[in-house]
């Protein structure tokens, strides 16, 4: 009978098996953990908390401001602080742009992209040089400290992809404390039309090869901001 590393056939296909059989105290996995409440259970307050100490663990910054008026405020010191002159916006953000606008920052607006053949160059020229991308998002998850990007077409994946910095705009009532949670929800709201592209963004981009170096930034934005509005 042949052998696998000094143990004969049968045991070494049952030392398989058994590895991949489950435990009879592993939870199911339509069940919660051990120890964890259910959605409604948690408070705003513990949700906002939660998702801003995950995410800063994770090399990300989280404000809070009263409405958008502030948020914009915000947005306009931040791009003044960092010598920031280009910024690309996501749809729905006239009124920052107008806000960057009267600070002297040049904003590029989704929306108003000619992305067809003869206009596609010209907008991946200004898409190529915006320094900060501001989106709205369509979920804040405590759990993972990550916020949550449907792509349509009023968003650009770009817009959280390709700029060095990234702000995700995020209203109170869009947070959640489970992945299982946004994942029921949307999976509800596109029943009849499955979203291009659902993006977790937890944190900024990190890259490593198999020689374990880490690189930040390379395959997406080195700088994540949430604003909690």
């Amino acid at each position: 009978m042949p052998e696998f590393g000094g143990v004969s056939e049968n045991l070494f296909l049952s030392r398989l098996g058994q590895g991949s059989r489950p435990k009879a105290s592993e939870c199911h996995p339509g069940s919660l953990p051990r120890g964890l409440k259910p959605e409604d259970a948690y408070t705003l307050e513990e949700k906002l908390t939660t998702f801003a100490s995950r995410l800063e663990a994770l090399g990300g910054e989280v404000l809070r401001v009263t409405d958008e008026a502030a948020a914009w405020a915000t947005l306009r010191k931040v791009c003044k602080a960092r010598g920031i002159n280009r910024a690309l916006l996501g749809g729905g953000l006239d009124g920052l742009a107008k806000e960057l606008a009267d600070a002297g920052i040049t904003a590029w607006q989704w929306p108003d992209f000619d992305l067809s053949l003869s206009g596609v160059e010209h907008a991946r020229a200004r898409i190529d040089g915006a320094e900060i991308g501001v989106a709205w998002v369509d979920y804040a998850v405590a759990e993972l400290g990550a916020v949550a990007v449907q792509a349509h077409p009023q968003t650009g994946r770009c817009v959280s992809l390709v700029p060095p910095l990234f702000v995700a705009l995020v209203r109170r009532g869009c947070v959640r404390y489970f992945r299982r949670t946004v994942l029921k929800e949307i999976r509800q709201s596109s029943r009849y039309e499955v979203p291009l592209a659902f993006t977790f963004i937890a944190g900024p981009s990190r890259s490593a090869d198999i020689e374990m170096d880490l690189s930040i930034g390379v395959h997406g934005p080195g700088q994540v901001m949430a604003i909690v509005i």
